[in-house]
């Protein structure tokens, strides 16, 4: 498994932070928004904010799924996701290295745009894109009975030797954990609840602010 102890560097995290705030870099700009006809007839009194979260709504990776991984390393990947990723697609790490991540080719550059451009001469950043880079894999795809074949190195790396796997939407990538990580990661989140609704309203009031 990775060790954690190059990501969790108040120096690094600073910078993470910096590009997480940038929100609006999450998903795609050039989503249309649509005619209000389109979203049917309680439309018509919608913000153009509101228009276009409809529209994105459905661009999004969202649900999750349990799937087992079999001898051979490959993984049933969930039709409504297939349907997303296309024919062919990217398995990487996500971006904070904790799971594996299925993207769109365009979804994976951005994501690796992303970080990489936070500063391209910093020795973090620079370590950042070289194990993302060494742990990417390009033209995927799934198989007739809609499974994919995670790369060795990096199931073993992300997901160690868990065979029940969480497949569930992230937003703008799919994001693949271990059901026994997830079940406890799951178990700390709701935990920490209070405090993370705090740091929101905390990051709120500085995006105001700006």
């Amino acid at each position: 498994m990775f060790s954690e102890t190059w990501y969790s560097s108040p120096n690094l995290r600073k910078k993470w932070e910096a590009v997480v705030l940038d929100m609006d870099g999450t998903h795609d700009r050039s989503v249309q928004v649509p005619d209000p006809a389109a979203l049917g007839p309680d439309a018509g009194g919608l913000s153009e904010l509101d228009r276009r979260l409809l529209a994105e709504a459905d661009q999004l990776y969202i649900s999750s799924y349990t799937h087992t991984v079999d001898a051979k390393g490959r993984m049933v990947v969930p039709q409504v996701f297939r349907q997303m990723l296309g024919s062919s697609f990217y398995i990487a790490p996500s971006y904070d290295f904790t799971a594996v991540g299925l993207y769109t080719k365009l979804e994976w550059a951005r994501t690796r745009y992303r970080y990489a451009s936070v500063d391209p001469l910093d020795g973090d950043v620079r370590e950042w894109v070289e194990f993302f880079n060494a742990y990417s894999y390009g033209n995927q795809e799934c198989d007739g009975q809609g499974r994919v074949l995670l790369p060795t190195n990096l199931r073993e790396a992300l997901l160690g030797d868990e065979k029940e796997l969480i497949v569930s939407g992230a937003d703008n990538y799919v994001r693949i954990t271990g059901a026994k990580a997830n079940a406890e990661r799951f178990k700390q989140f709701r935990g920490r609840a209070p405090e993370i609704m705090s740091n929101m309203s905390r990051l709120q009031a500085m995006r105001r602010g700006s």
